[in-house]
Parts: C-alpha cells; sequence; structure tokens
C-alpha cells in the first residue's frame, strides 16, 4: 500500500519553542496536520497526505474552496513546500527541512531540502533512498536510525485524529509595528470576548483563534515587527469583519501595520494598512 507525506520538520529546544512552533504552522500550512513528537528527537512535524486529500477533494470538490482542479492539485501537493519560506521567517536563523515522502511496496524515496531565512540553503539532488537522513543531519540530528517513527501510519492515526477538513477560504498575512507584543496582547485581550480566544505560546508568539479553528491567526515577534499570518475557514466578508476587530485596537494605539486577505491560491481579496493607501477590497 502506498504511502505519500509532504511536510516540513523542525528540531525543538523546548517545550515553549514547540509551542510556537506548532502554533505558527497552524496559522500559516493551511491544509497540513501539525504534530509534535519526542522520538528520535524532540519536534514538530507539519505533513500533508496529498493523495488522500486529492480523492476528498474529488468526491466533493466544494468543501475545499478551490478555483479548479488544477489550483487543488498544486495547492495540495505543493502547498506546504510553497508556504515553509515564510513559516521559517518567523524563527530566524533556525533550519527547517522540507521533506517529500513516497513509499510503495515497501519501499521509500526521500526528496527535499533545507530552509533557513527564507531561502532553500540545501537540496538534495533528486530523491533518494536514504535522503531523509541527509536532510536531518542539517537539523543537527545525528546517528539517526532508518525508522523515523513520523514516517509511518500509526503515527498519523494515533492521538488527536484530525476532524472534517473544511475548505479554506482566506489566507491573511501583514505586519505590525509601533506596539511591542505583550503591549498587542494585553490590549487584543480587553478588547476581544468569547468565542475569541488568545493564547500565548511563548515569548514571541501569540495565537488568536476565533470560534475554535474558524479563525486562526498567529502574531509572531521577528525583531521590532509583529508578524500576522492565519488562516479562515468563513466566508470572505465575515474574515474582513474579524480582522478590522483584530487591528481596532493597534489603530486606537498610533501603531503602523498593513495586511491582506488573499485565495488559497493567492488571488488578493482585501487590503487593511493604516500608512499611505487606504484599506479596502483589491479592485
Amino acid at each position: 500500500m502506498a504511502f505519500n507525506l509532504r511536510c516540513a520538520i523542525a528540531t525543538c529546544a523546548s517545550d515553549d519553542e514547540a509551542q510556537r512552533l506548532a502554533a505558527a504552522a497552524t496559522a500559516q500550512l493551511p491544509w497540513a496536520m501539525v504534530r509534535r513528537f519526542q522520538r528520535p528527537f524532540p519536534g514538530v512535524i507539519a505533513g500533508v497526505h496529498h493523495i488522500a486529500l486529492w480523492d476528498e477533494y474529488v468526491r466533493d470538490p466544494g468543501r475545499f474552496g478551490f478555483a479548479n482542479k488544477e489550483a487543488a492539485a498544486e495547492a495540495l501537493k505543493r502547498g506546504v513546500e510553497r508556504r515553509l519560506p515564510a513559516l521559517s521567517r518567523c524563527f530566524p536563523g533556525k533550519p527547517f527541512a522540507y521533506i517529500d515522502v513516497d513509499c510503495f511496496g515497501g519501499g521509500c524515496v526521500y526528496d527535499g531540502h533545507i530552509v533557513i531565512d527564507g531561502e532553500v540553503r540545501h537540496a538534495l539532488p533528486g530523491p533518494t533512498y536514504d535522503g531523509f537522513l541527509d536532510l536531518l543531519r542539517h537539523l543537527g540530528v545525528e546517528d539517526q536510525e532508518w525508522y523515523f517513527e513520523p514516517f509511518s501510519r500509526e503515527f498519523w492515526r494515533a492521538g488527536d485524529a484530525p476532524g472534517t477538513r473544511r475548505a479554506v477560504r482566506g489566507i491573511v498575512r501583514g505586519w505590525l509595528r509601533g506596539l511591542s507584543l505583550s503591549q498587542l496582547h494585553a490590549g487584543l485581550d480587553s478588547d476581544l470576548r468569547p468565542p475569541w480566544q488568545l493564547t500565548i505560546m511563548g515569548e514571541d508568539t501569540v495565537l488568536v483563534t476565533r470560534g475554535g479553528d474558524d479563525l486562526v491567526v498567529s502574531l509572531n515577534l521577528v525583531g521590532d515587527t509583529v508578524e500576522l499570518a492565519g488562516r479562515s475557514h468563513l466566508p470572505v466578508a465575515d474574515t474582513i469583519a474579524l480582522i478590522d476587530e483584530v487591528l481596532r485596537r493597534p489603530t486606537d494605539l498610533d501603531a503602523t501595520y498593513e495586511a491582506e486577505l488573499t485565495s488559497f491560491e493567492g488571488g488578493r481579496l482585501h487590503r487593511w494598512r493604516n500608512v499611505g493607501q487606504e484599506s479596502g477590497d483589491y479592485d
């Protein structure tokens, strides 16, 4: 039986870092399942079983919200790879491994590369039977045995099984300056009421959620900038109204910001900014 996985992996030096990595991956890699693991080293993996997802899409395209089959195929197969550079920039200097896993008939081949600060720093020459070992060594993992638990069906079946997948109707990205993350968190905490929820994921990350996972936005401190990244399963108009709520406090405190809402395929839907041009829908 075949096993196919497109995934991003990072090591974790502490529980705090693991929480921040998991929160950022959840917000920025829309179709990925995000799991922590402890063996054979502490880490976080965000993976997409793209063939199984494609089968789900074929059965019910409307649930996914893609414009057409071509867009669905590209997003499901390449979504993690395309979005990993932006995720990596939230963790300066930290290496991430992007790995393609393709197994059939008891044999597996691996392809992929290492991303640091948004750039590919090392790439395999092509699919090989031991490629993942090379990529893990670039994460600082030494003496890795051949068996790697996250590349097994049992790993993904165990624990909290993923629920029914819903269409990702919008991707949120942006930045904010002029407020510290603690100031922003305090302001949002006083403004936003349930079903909003704010979770401190560490010194540099706050996760903002609405209605469980209807809207998920991570606020990540990178230098003197708070970067916003997230996804929404809600209609576009609802997402715009909710992001308006999130940005109300920075506006009141004279912070500067710029953000945009796009479709999963990258089509621009709305922008927010209080520098230069005004906020509003794209033409």
